[in-house]
């Protein structure tokens, strides 16, 4: 590389750190025409969760009209470029562009998009687009005095010699030791060691189970007690499946503004709440209002009532149900994998 491609590199990354520019432009070699990108890929992604004021790694790849993906960015004709966002997020971007690897972090919540573009800025690059979702430095989801695991399974109605998964996602960072007790799964239990912790939105998978032929027709629960270094309890849930056949006890739907409400069968003597679950590990609690309707429950999600934005992009999400009783009740918990599709982006705040 020429000593002035060099500095203009070392130029660019110099004015993102400074003053918070939003795109980092890789120079162009003069063999551009040797060099086609025709996709890219951006990882985690295509949304992440992540705490306000914490960095968050982005890795691309540019792939090449001949297969190769290519980290190594310079002379690549590609601009990593920041999207919209809130004026007083104060975002902040740095690039490494030998290995493509980028931080972002946000002062404030709110949704921060970043993809890989062409050198004219455009969002061309299939691929290449991750939403960072920053949550407010202080989980604002605890209406009540104690949080929740969401236990979710890859299916709810598993046939004959299907294999259900069982997964838990952490609703906060957790420095340090922290064991994980799964039961439901027949005569024992398991644990589950975690000896640096957990992170927001990290998605665990506890168990896989088996529908074996001469299992009953039934719902079955597993249950996840997640305690620190001394034992201590810190948060618990539970969530069911149904072997052969069974009954969806609850239905969700989203109208034309946002709001999402879910009605069905459900304990009247609970304080409510829903979060949104996906596969990647996306975990979004959400502040409802509940009325009673008969022997059951209507819940409402109204848009605009959290005071923050999240960005969700198309697609099925799952939808958690997470129930409190009063006292030393305990607590309910169920879930429906893709309970809820959502046609296009939509934004809930």
């Amino acid at each position: 590389m020429s000593r002035f491609l060099m500095t203009l590199v070392v130029f660019s990354l110099a004015l993102v750190s400074a003053f918070g520019q939003t795109s980092v432009a890789v120079p162009v070699p003069t063999t551009q025409s040797a060099i086609q990108v025709i996709s890219a890929i951006a990882y985690p992604g295509p949304v992440v969760t992540a705490t306000a004021g914490k960095a968050v790694e982005i890795q691309f790849e540019a792939v090449l009209a001949d297969g190769r993906h290519m980290r190594n960015l310079v002379g690549v004709p590609v601009v990593v470029q920041l999207g919209p966002s809130s004026k007083d997020q104060n975002v902040q971007m740095s690039c490494n562009l030998v290995t493509g690897l980028c931080k972002v972090s946000a002062d404030k919540a709110g949704p921060v998009q970043i993809g890989l573009t062409d050198p004219t800025g455009s969002w061309g690059y299939f691929g290449s687009t991750v939403i960072i979702d920053f949550l407010p430095p202080v989980n604002p989801f605890q209406p009540y005095g104690r949080e929740v695991l969401s236990v979710t399974a890859s299916t709810v109605q598993a046939g004959e010699r299907e294999v259900v998964t069982v997964f838990s996602t952490v609703p906060r960072d957790l420095a340090g030791y922290h064991s994980m007790v799964v039961s439901g799964l027949g005569p024992d239990s398991r644990q589950l060691n975690f000896q640096t912790g957990l992170k927001l939105g990290q998605r665990v998978k506890v168990a896989e189970i088996e529908v074996l032929p001469s299992q009953q027709m039934g719902s079955y629960g597993v249950s996840i007690s997640l305690r620190d270094n001394y034992g201590n309890e810190v948060m618990s849930g539970y969530g069911n499946w149904f072997a052969k056949s069974g009954y969806q006890s609850f239905s969700a739907t989203l109208d034309d503004f946002g709001n999402i409400q879910v009605k069905g069968m459900l304990p009247v003597e609970p304080n409510y709440r829903l979060a949104l679950t996906r596969g990647d590990g996306f975990y979004l609690p959400l502040s409802v209002n509940q009325y009673q309707t008969g022997d059951g429950m209507e819940l409402v999600f109204y848009n605009g009532s959290n005071g923050f934005a999240v960005d969700l992009p198309l697609g099925y999400y799952g939808v958690a149900i997470i129930g409190e009783y009063s006292g030393q009740g305990g607590v309910f918990c169920q879930t429906v994998p893709n309970a809820l599709y959502l046609p296009r982006q939509i934004r809930l705040q």
